[in-house]
């Protein structure tokens, strides 16, 4: 029984190595944001994260969600008279929230400002 299992967890390493390695080399960077053990506010987080972006002067755009995350709320948020592009990603089903972003939208501002609004989030969830 012991081979089986190792082998299952050892699948698990590799697809889990091969979705990272694929992100990486697309380009594409993500901060998952802590939430508190049982947390069950996933109605209220969706204004609870837009109040934290504007908190770290971040504007959001329309509230889109993602074909392939039946249920999320998704954001395009941008840093005024800047280019670039910070995406903020809430999936309730799945009880994730991430902020990302791709190689082509990246600016001088989007990790610093990804780090500022993952700290400002953590705390109001905190708060919340």
């Amino acid at each position: 029984m012991a081979g089986p299992h190792r082998k299952n967890a050892a699948e698990k390493v590799m697809a889990a190595a091969a979705k990272a390695l694929g992100k990486a080399q697309s380009g594409m960077k993500e901060w998952k944001v802590a939430l508190p053990s049982g947390f069950d506010s996933w109605t209220r987080l969706e204004a609870i994260a837009l109040q934290a972006a504007m908190q770290v002067d971040l504007s959001p755009g329309p509230r889109q969600s993602l074909k392939t995350k039946p249920g999320s709320v998704h954001y395009h948020l941008t840093c005024p008279g800047q280019t670039g592009t910070l995406e903020l990603t809430i999936w309730p089903e799945r009880q994730l929230i991430w902020l990302s972003v791709h190689a082509n939208r990246a600016a001088d501002w989007t990790d610093g400002a990804a780090d500022a609004l993952s700290a400002a989030l953590a705390r109001s969830i905190q708060n919340g």
